[in-house]
């Protein structure tokens, strides 16, 4: 009796050691902030999904603290302590109140505390100038800003599109990528998202073939700050989630590489596998549910794509002769 209970509880033991150790340095499933799951993030990332949540509503919140407070749940009070909070968080779920932003000392109120409407969306900050090509990496892992694969002009982007999918409704619209990723100092090769996302717009809700060019499947909430100026408006729900539309291609690709280059949601997440985390996270439940890639799985799949398929890089522009005289 002694030894089966014994070995019951060494059982349990490793269990709840295995389990702690997947989410070593990672909020744990069930735990949310202002009903902002953020089960499985690292502490930037948490922080990056916060920002992006207050960015659509309006919220003023100390997102910092509040990442390193859904961080701690579940850590620090003991083994039994710890155990009850991780438990408790996935079974029932532990939503966190948000702690409010401070400026000069004072706690900013909400603006959603009077009137219940969310403050408009602040404007894009300015753009730098664009380079003559996408330069190449130098040093560190691939980023969204440079993916490592070297220079890209229009020609490269369209012999991915055409080796990606053959049939794509993106073909022949190479500049148009090549210049949005430039204007946002976004690699334009991370158009292979596109591929993931909607088999460059051959497949899905968002596709031209049902009156959208939102083929990278950017949800609602992330678009409406950025959605006036390229002509998109709400469009349809489906797996949980309410999407934008974009009546055209100019409008669904620039407003895909600002949304990128620009939002709140990426400034803390340049590296792609941060990038990954974000963009297509494992917490959402259809992911898991349909099988889809997501997390570092999703960005091994990215640069496996273009490993395929992208081809060599663009000749470096030359370099500018020196002045006569």
């Amino acid at each position: 009796m002694l030894g089966g209970g014994l070995i019951a509880l060494l059982l349990v033991l490793n269990a709840a050691s295995l389990y702690t150790a997947r989410y070593a340095g990672r909020v744990y499933p069930g735990v949310r902030v202002a009903g902002v799951e953020l089960g499985g993030l690292d502490r930037e990332a948490a922080r990056a999904r916060l920002e992006a949540d207050a960015a659509a509503t309006g919220r003023h919140i100390d997102t910092a603290t509040a990442a390193e407070r859904a961080l701690a749940v579940g850590r620090g009070g003991g083994l039994l302590p710890d155990a009850a909070a991780w438990l408790g968080a996935l079974a029932l779920g532990r939503d966190l109140a948000p702690p409010p932003a401070v400026v000069g000392g004072e706690p900013t109120p909400s603006p959603l505390a009077v009137g219940g409407e969310p403050a408009p969306p602040v404007e894009a900050p300015p753009v730098p100038p664009p380079e003559p090509v996408y330069p190449a990496t130098v040093g560190g892992g691939p980023t969204v800003r440079d993916l490592g694969f070297g220079p890209s002009d229009a020609a490269r982007v369209e012999r991915l599109i055409a080796s990606l999918e053959p049939d794509s409704p993106l073909r022949g619209r190479g500049a148009l990528i090549l210049e949005y990723g430039r204007r946002y100092r976004v690699d334009p090769l991370l158009i292979v998202v596109w591929a993931h996302e909607s088999a460059l717009c051959t497949t899905g809700p968002n596709t031209p073939a049902h009156g959208s060019w939102n083929c990278g499947n950017v949800v609602w909430a992330g678009m409406a700050p950025y959605a006036a100026r390229w002509g998109c408006k709400p469009g349809p729900s489906s797996l949980g989630h309410h999407w934008g539309r974009c009546p055209t291609a100019e409008g669904g690709l620039g407003l895909w590489f600002e949304y990128v280059g620009t939002s709140p949601v990426y400034a803390r997440a340049e590296e792609l596998r941060a990038f990954a985390q974000l963009y297509s996270p494992c917490t959402d439940p259809e992911n898991a549910r349909r099988g889809f890639a997501c997390d570092a799985a999703f960005a091994d799949r990215l640069l496996a794509l273009l490993r395929a398929h992208a081809g060599p890089p663009a000749p470096e522009p030359a370099p500018a002769p020196p002045p006569e005289g």
